[in-house]
């Protein structure tokens, strides 16, 4: 390849990236989102996005997310112990109480949640009630 070429791919780089961010803004660089794979859960939509939210030993992280309605989000156990997501109010997670885990998911686990109600849904883990999190579920 000659250096004509080498810039002008350089060049059509760049204008790709750029068209890029221009249409796509924040989302281009977000990396935690993305669509699902073609092995995602039964009952998953082609519309469906994923969320990720790492629970560690300083509990939720990110503690606040938004998504759309039918989004999907993985929490994933990164901590020493037992994590058991579930809705607000704690003990009885009647706020969403389909979105509960129902038993605790060992470290390197992860229990994944399609969000089929918009709202704003605070949650914790029940084997450690102080660590809580908020989805906002967008219509």
């Amino acid at each position: 390849m000659n250096k004509k070429s080498i810039i002008i791919g350089i060049i059509a780089l760049a204008v790709i990236v750029g068209l890029g961010f221009l249409f796509e803004g924040d989302n281009f660089f977000k990396a935690k989102r993305e669509t699902q794979p073609a092995d995602r859960p039964m009952g998953f939509t082609d519309r469906e996005a994923t969320v990720y939210v790492d629970y560690t030993d300083a509990g939720f992280s990110p503690a606040v997310i938004r998504i759309d309605v039918d989004d999907a989000v993985v929490f994933t156990n990164g901590s020493a112990h037992p994590m058991w997501v579930a809705s607000d109010p704690h003990p009885v997670h009647s706020a969403y109480p389909q979105f509960n885990a129902k038993k605790g998911y060992a470290p390197g686990e992860s229990y994944v949640f399609p969000f089929r109600q918009a709202g704003s849904w605070t949650y914790h883990n029940h084997l450690q009630p102080a660590d809580t999190g908020k989805v906002v579920v967008e219509p």
